[in-house]
């Protein structure tokens, strides 16, 4: 590619000598000639700054490799997809912290089981160690 910069680049600058040299009345007899070495300029330009290699993004770059580096529980989405809609449903009422309402941390410990139930509604993987914290702190029966 570079070689191709480099022969265009030759080839326009023969042509600006041609053009520069008073004996030739280029300039004044063909607009269209010097229209299209601008032209040809301009396209030069362009490809030179597509070529470019692009600026990587640090950030990205680390998200990119920490995406790559996990890895993906198929079996957990498609679970969830079909079941984690009832197991949220149960949750929902046997967690809710208006169940606690005389004892203040029960009711603190059924808030932040809640907030977690409700943050991780379909992630089935995640509601079913939900609900076997409920049933241990909470003293929750299904």
């Amino acid at each position: 590619m570079d070689d191709l910069f480099i022969d265009l680049s030759v080839r326009l600058s023969s042509i600006l000598k041609h053009f520069m040299n008073p004996a030739s009345r280029l300039w004044e007899v063909n607009a269209w000639t010097v229209i299209a070495v601008l032209e040809l300029a301009v396209i030069i330009v362009l490809l030179a700054l597509h070529n470019r290699k692009p600026v990587v993004n640090n950030k990205n770059a680390e998200l990119k490799k920490k995406v790559m580096a996990e890895t993906v529980d198929f079996d957990n989405i498609v679970n969830s997809a079909f079941h984690s809609v009832d197991l949220y449903n149960q949750l929902k009422v046997k967690c809710h912290p208006d169940r606690f309402p005389d004892d203040a941390e029960m009711n603190a410990k059924a808030l932040e089981i809640f907030q977690q139930i409700a943050k991780n509604k379909n992630n089935l993987k995640k509601l079913e160690e939900l609900k076997q914290r409920a049933i241990n702190e909470l003293n929750v029966k299904f």
